[in-house]
């Protein structure tokens, strides 16, 4: 699932109110669009693997890189089915499958900055 492929992932929290923020514009107007596509891709059951690799393996495998990365050990990279890896500091499930379904709550922008609510069933 690309809808925007110029957006930068900033911050992530995941417990309640989950969100995420991107450095970019998303159109409002595809919050039903991301809701089914998110739930698609859960129900696919696609694999989630973690692990540690260098920042240099990171930047070659991932489609953004936050720029306070430290540099001199391994990171913890997140892999979701065929996508770019990722770099990742939290507990993760083992495939999308176990996530539930999810739902967009909100999509706004404010800021050069877009932030994605959700929650999580």
């Amino acid at each position: 699932m690309y809808l925007n492929n110029t957006l930068i992932p900033l911050k992530g929290y995941h417990q309640p109110p989950a969100f995420l923020t991107y450095q970019g514009l998303l159109d409002p107007s595809l919050k039903n669009k991301i809701d089914l596509e998110v739930n698609h891709l859960i129900v696919d059951n696609l694999s989630i693997l973690c692990d540690y690799t260098t920042i240099e393996e990171l930047r070659l495998d991932s489609r953004s890189i936050p720029i306070n990365l430290p540099t001199n050990k391994k990171l913890r990279r997140l892999k979701i089915g065929q996508y770019p890896s990722m770099a990742d500091g939290g507990i993760q499930v083992k495939s999308t499958k176990e996530i539930g379904q999810i739902t967009i709550t909100s999509i706004e922008y404010q800021n050069f900055q877009t932030k994605i609510s959700y929650q999580v069933y």
